[in-house]
């Protein structure tokens, strides 16, 4: 899979968009620790202040909506298995806004449109 056009990470001005190996809608949030996490990736902790990831899943029947992982293991690891990267306003991927998108009801779909 590719990485582009899109390589850069979510900063302030931009979260990402794009779809997982089952076409569920994936956004990538740029985000600073409050508390620790664990990534879920290589298993280490996501500590207190670190500049990371939050990866949130559009799938509403799972039980974690999202996740915390560090910047490098996205690029290392995630990247690859997402199609469809696109940049997005950070004000459209707020809690509150992805919340209201895929509310039941409101017509938001969680699968990505295929073209």
């Amino acid at each position: 899979m590719s990485w582009q056009p899109y390589e850069e990470l979510p900063d302030q001005r931009q979260s990402l968009v794009g779809a997982d190996v089952e076409g569920e809608e994936v956004v990538l949030i740029r985000a600073i620790s409050r508390k620790p996490y664990r990534c879920p990736n290589c298993g280490k902790e996501v500590s207190i202040g670190a500049d990371h990831v939050v990866v949130r899943r559009s799938h509403p029947a799972r039980e974690i909506k999202h996740t915390h992982w560090h910047r490098a293991c996205v690029d290392d690891s995630l990247r690859y298995t997402l199609t469809r990267l696109r940049p997005i306003p950070a004000g459209q991927s707020t809690e509150a806004a992805l919340d209201r998108r895929y509310a039941p009801g409101k017509g938001g779909s969680n699968r990505v449109r295929r073209r």
